[in-house]
This record gives C-alpha cells, structure tokens and sequence, in this order.
C-alpha cells in the first residue's frame, strides 16, 4: 500500500503549533493508510518529532489563504512522497474513520463542496461559491502543477480579484487552468457555525430557528469532520477535545 503524503499549512500566529499536533493525533487515530505527515510552516517550534517540516518560501502574497496553493508547485512536490496529497486546514476536527473520504478522490483534485453556503448564479460575487479547500486529495499531475503557474502569472492581479481567497480562485480560474474539480461525497463534512445543508437549514424551527436540536445531533454524530471555519473561540476546539486528545 503506497504511503500517503498527509499536507498541513502554518502561517504566521493565528493558529498555534498545538493545532497541528492535535490534526496529527487526528490522522493518526482516523486513517488506516500508512503515511508521512508534512506541515508547511515558518516557525517549527512546538511541532512534535513526528512532523516533517517544510520550510517557508515567502512569495510576498498579501492575501494569507493564498500561501496554501504553493503545495500544487513542483518545488513542493519535491519534498513529498510518490502518490496521494492529504491535506486538511488546521481549524478541523476528525471525529471518527476518514479512509473512505480519501479513496473517493476523482479527477485532477477533490474537495468540499459547502453545502452550507446559498447558491448564486455564476457572476455574482467571488465568495458566493460552492467550493472549500479545508480538506483536499489530489496526486501530482501537469494539471495540478498548472494551478500553481496560473496563479504565479499575475498573482497581484488575481489576489485583487478573488480577495476573498485561494477557493475563490479555484473556482473562477478552473476552466483557464484546465484542472478537473470534483467534490467528496455528501455528508463528509460539516460546519461547526453554518451547519449541514443550506436547504435544510431553511426548515428551521420557528422558535429555536436552524435544525431542532434533536435532529442535528442525530445528523451530525454521522459526519466525520467539522469545520471550524469562522469565527471560533477556544471554547469552541474544547469542545472537540476528546478527539484529538492522546
């Protein structure tokens, strides 16, 4: 069985070397696969023996969520294994077994499809889209490699439009690119703030407002991964601490 090539990002100070020990910790508890565990970093104090760190080139961008599509370059290719790319963003939380999430991979890169989030035609504004990059599997491919160079033409000029981020650009830029975007399957991922699936969300209590708490309980404790994307405090990673604790 070939090795994954498990990815995480750590820039600047807004998450802390414990966050990528807890996702270690994680994967190792919820993948089956053997791998090798990578974090993308500037500072490798904290990090446990057992992360491979890959030392920080600084590209200047000024847009901080674009640091992580450095990862489909083949400058950091090269310090990978052969085979599959793993990555997850630090603010996750992987509740139970996550083998079938990764083998469900298709085309040149699979992500989340943010059920969460309300649908807009194309052509409305950038952050109103379907695609989050928290969890991504893809193996290196000219396509891949591809992502990397569009953006590195005129990455002031993209970063100015897509500001929102690196999945903005994906999404926008995917069929300049030529790269095939594919989503994980349905109920793999939820978020921790916005919940499951917009359209459910709509069938709100009229009192409570969201899922009754009985029916997102019962929905949730069937979905592996949480995001804790937005505003989240330490209360909020406490809450998940049984999962990643040794």
């Amino acid at each position: 069985m070939q090795p994954l090539s498990i990815l995480s990002v750590k820039i600047g100070t807004k998450y802390s070397s414990e966050m990528v020990n807890n996702l270690y910790i994680m994967c190792c508890k919820n993948i089956s696969t053997p791998f090798k565990f990578f974090c993308y970093t500037d500072d490798t104090t904290g990090l446990r023996p057992e992360i491979n760190p890959i030392k920080f080139a600084d590209y200047d961008f000024e847009v901080v969520y674009y640091n992580k599509l450095v990862m489909f370059s083949d400058w950091f290719d090269q310090h990978l294994l052969p085979g599959k790319r793993v990555y997850f963003d630090i603010d996750l939380v992987i509740k139970f077994n996550i083998d079938d999430i990764i083998k469900s991979a298709k085309g040149d890169l699979t992500l989340i499809d943010a059920v969460w989030r309300e649908k807009f035609a194309h052509g409305f504004p950038v952050w109103h889209h379907p695609f989050n990059s928290s969890c991504m599997v893809w193996e290196k491919s000219e396509k891949t490699i591809a992502i990397w160079d569009h953006i590195m033409d005129d990455p002031e000029m993209f970063m100015s439009k897509y500001h929102w981020g690196m999945d903005s650009f994906l999404f926008y830029e995917k069929e300049s690119i030529g790269v095939d975007i594919r989503y994980f399957p349905a109920r793999k991922f939820y978020s921790h703030l916005f919940g499951v699936d917009h359209s459910e969300n709509k069938l709100h209590d009229p009192i409570l407002g969201g899922y009754r708490p009985s029916k997102f309980v019962e929905v949730v404790k069937k979905i592996p991964v949480v995001l804790l994307n937005g505003p989240t405090t330490e209360k909020d990673y406490e809450s998940y601490k049984e999962y990643y604790a040794v």
